[in-house]
């Protein structure tokens, strides 16, 4: 990278030096070869220089550095460009990440209409910056726009994913005093935003630190009206789960407790039995629980189990009796035909002329039984339930229900082979299933 003039007793040495170096290590980057070999031969090297133009025509490079790069190498000093003339370069100047990052400490003196599109601006470029770009150039003036409410809902998301990229150590040091004050006040949607990053904030944070930060948060999720921030309860549960995985001291157990308590009460049963138990039953055998918080972790998960108890049986009990309903009044079916009381001949799935509602003509003979026994229910379906049209017509007959759920009920023994028969009245089928 050594200037020419300095292997010669040639013009007083300047920045000029420095000029023909960086071009030397802009080609290098740029096209992944040396430009000037370190051969410790002097004859070669002044070969080399005077290959210049060539090795640049042979790299192809980009033509909107090729002028600047071949004067940055030339072998007078007077004729290579100083810094700030290749700054303001086209390579350098239309290069949308510089643009970015030499307008990062300009951010301050933007109105808010002009950090909004900044702000944008930087979201698509900003993970082409590595670690130490983003903790000194690009957080800094991210994080003071943090507490600016007109920007907050656009600056936020960009700093919350960007803190998931970085260590523990940058996240408590640069990006986490920022956010501790938003983790214990914040509404909104920049609530629902932390909520949503909770797991993510934790895992970036010491065991000792996450009681601190990350279960008030939590908490006052649980009693927010917001139906947003409702609808998160299992980024709440699952961020609890993450919290007791990596931390089971007593302390940190029982706020977490008190958290899914919250959560029980708040959000009912059925987040209660499919997420809070599941969650907490286990951490009765934590091994650091004293016999005082063992007995009140255990009778608050009974409480859990008496509310879902309190919630889930009546309802249970009320299926139960319309169940029994429906059997007593398919059990008098038969009876609803009058006169002869069956479903055959004279009954309700006869012929017109019979005073039936199925077919046209008259209903075909009852099978024989042996011993003169009484045909079984199958058994008078079966015999006027005989083709799609008689299926039809039950399913459209007024005053026939008891016969409908007579029908689901014995459908594999009327139809064990003729599924086709059974699917033409699929739908109606499905809405019979739903009263039975």
């Amino acid at each position: 990278y050594m200037a020419p003039e300095l292997l010669t007793a040639g013009p007083p040495l300047s920045t000029h030096s420095d000029i023909f170096s960086y071009g030397a290590l802009v080609f290098e980057v740029m096209y992944q070869q040396p430009l000037l070999p370190a051969v410790h031969d002097l004859s070669k090297y002044y070969e080399t220089m005077a290959e210049i133009p060539n090795t640049l025509a042979r790299a192809s490079v980009d033509p909107s550095l090729y002028q600047w790069l071949f004067r940055m190498l030339s072998q007078d000093p007077a004729n290579r460009p100083d810094a700030s003339s290749i700054i303001l370069s086209p390579f350098f100047s239309a290069d949308p990440e510089l643009q970015v990052l030499s307008s990062l400490g300009e951010l301050l003196r933007y109105d808010n209409l002009q950090k909004a599109g900044f702000i944008r601006q930087v979201s698509q470029v900003w993970h082409n910056f590595d670690a130490r770009v983003l903790r000194y150039k690009v957080l800094p003036p991210l994080l003071a726009e943090v507490r600016n409410e007109a920007v907050q809902g656009m600056v936020l998301p960009l700093v919350l994913t960007i803190a998931e990229k970085q260590t523990q150590s940058d996240f408590v040091q640069c990006t986490l005093p920022v956010l501790t004050p938003l983790l214990g006040s914040v509404c909104g949607e920049s609530h629902l935003l932390l909520l949503r990053h909770a797991a993510s904030i934790a895992n970036n944070l010491p065991i000792e630190m996450v009681e601190q930060h990350i279960l008030p948060l939590l908490t006052r999720s649980c009693d927010s009206n917001d139906p947003r921030v409702q609808g998160e309860v299992e980024k709440i549960t699952d961020t609890l789960g993450k919290v007791v995985a990596v931390d089971k001291s007593p302390p940190t157990l029982m706020c977490a407790l008190g958290v899914c308590d919250i959560v029980s009460k708040n959000f009912g049963p059925e987040v209660t039995a499919g997420h809070v138990l599941p969650l907490l039953a286990p951490l009765l055998m934590a091994p650091r629980l004293s016999s005082k918080q063992f007995t009140t972790f255990a009778g608050m998960l009974k409480d859990m189990l008496d509310r879902v108890q309190e919630a889930r049986l009546p309802a249970l009990q009320e299926a139960e009796a319309v169940k029994h309903v429906t059997q007593d009044e398919g059990a008098t079916g038969g009876a609803e035909g009058g006169g002869g009381g069956g479903l055959g001949q004279g009954g309700l799935l006869g012929g017109p002329a019979d005073g039936g509602l199925l077919g046209s003509g008259p209903p075909p003979p009852a099978p024989q039984h042996a011993a003169g026994g009484t045909p079984s229910m199958v058994d008078q379906l079966a015999s006027v339930l005989s083709s799609p049209e008689d299926l039809e017509n039950l399913f459209v007959a007024d005053g026939c229900q008891s016969l409908r759920l007579e029908a689901l009920r014995h459908r594999r023994q009327l139809f064990p082979v003729s599924a086709s028969l059974w699917a033409a009245q699929a739908e109606e089928l499905a809405a019979w299933q739903a009263v039975a």
